[in-house]
């Protein structure tokens, strides 16, 4: 969303997959979110291109990411639990209780 003009910038719609997890952005203009397919991706945050996606995890990724630096080095963390809601779309939900951490580069 573009809030200086109040336009959408950019979305993405996903194929069979819905997200229940809300968007995390980086000031280097990364934007992380959860798919219920049990990935995190990261799109850029001006145009929406896809940069990166997480290798399959064991859940769905229905929660907000975060972001957090430590010793100089900036990082993305993922609850992947899954979401019981899903299966009133008729999808079984995959059901856990995984954190997950990624570094970012640079």
């Amino acid at each position: 969303m573009n809030l200086r003009t109040g336009r959408i910038a950019w979305q993405t719609k996903w194929k069979n997959d819905m997200c229940y997890s809300g968007v995390a952005t980086t000031a280097g203009n990364l934007a992380f979110v959860g798919r219920n397919a049990g990935y995190l991706e990261a799109y850029n945050a001006r145009t929406g291109k896809l940069l990166w996606r997480s290798p399959k995890l064991k859940a769905g990724v229905n929660a907000a990411p975060a972001i957090y630096s430590a010793n100089g080095k900036q990082y993305v963390v993922v609850h992947a639990g899954g979401n019981s809601i899903v299966a009133s779309t008729g999808v079984k939900p995959r059901l856990g209780a995984s954190l997950y951490a990624f570094a970012l580069p640079g």
